[in-house]
């Protein structure tokens, strides 16, 4: 009876530990494109693959985490980031994924979701197009990347400053995508989810640097004229 007891403590602490267990994660490959210049990854593992040197910010094992770059000089700017991953790929493959896209996009923000491969979010990142749309909605399940990217405009002496977010926990009230596996865990029916969101800052600027006059100043100003020119006109008479 106790053998039968230890054994039965065994299954059950087993069968615990597995179904505690969360989803797997692998960020498959990335490409960047800052004004026009591309980054891309290889392709597993990309953790040996360094981001570029403009962009700060560490991911983990995963790929989860933050990502931050600034961008100045004068007149327009784009920068946009392509994601791809996997969850389970190992376990239940990457064609039963799906994308969703929620909120309200900021001005100047794009974004997409679409098959990784077959799609043609790679090539509208390389070429900053972003065509706000979900190719790969729930019930057309596939294998799933996303991007995001931001189109702005710097005044002289203006900066940017851009984040992205990608994580397993969702943590904004902004416009933000996920890439979706219902099929997770021991009976393959938990939902993990992946969450990609991004805010941009600009400072500086003539806004911040020029002294603009105060209303009195101006007025006075003003008098100091009208009264110059009243003067000279009495004079000519």
């Amino acid at each position: 009876m106790n053998t039968f007891r230890s054994f039965m403590l065994l299954l059950t602490a087993m069968f615990s530990s597995f179904s505690a267990q969360s989803a797997v994660i692998d960020l498959a490959s990335w490409v960047f494109n800052i004004d026009g210049t591309v980054y891309e990854s290889g392709y597993y593992p990309v953790g040996v693959d360094p981001l570029p040197t403009s962009v700060t910010g560490t991911l983990d094992s995963s790929g989860l985490g933050t990502l931050s770059t600034e961008i100045t000089g004068a007149g327009d700017h784009n920068f946009t980031l392509m994601l791809d991953y996997e969850i389970d790929e190992y376990e239940n493959t990457f064609y039963n994924e799906y994308g969703a896209a929620s909120g309200s996009l900021a001005a100047g923000q794009s974004w997409e979701i679409d098959e990784s491969f077959f799609g043609d979010i790679y090539w509208n990142t390389l070429n900053a197009t972003l065509d706000d749309t979900n190719n790969v909605p729930n019930g057309f399940n596939d294998d799933v990347s996303f991007a995001l990217g931001w189109d702005f405009t710097l005044e002289a002496g203006e900066s940017a400053t851009i984040d992205f977010f990608i994580s397993d926990v969702l943590d904004t009230t902004d416009f933000y995508l996920s890439h979706n596996d219902a099929e997770t865990g021991p009976a393959y029916n938990e939902l993990a989810s992946i969450f990609f969101w991004s805010d941009i800052s600009i400072t500086g600027g003539s806004s911040g640097s020029t002294n603009v006059p105060e209303p009195s100043t101006v007025a006075l100003l003003g008098i100091g004229l009208l009264g110059v020119v009243m003067s000279r006109r009495r004079r000519v008479i």
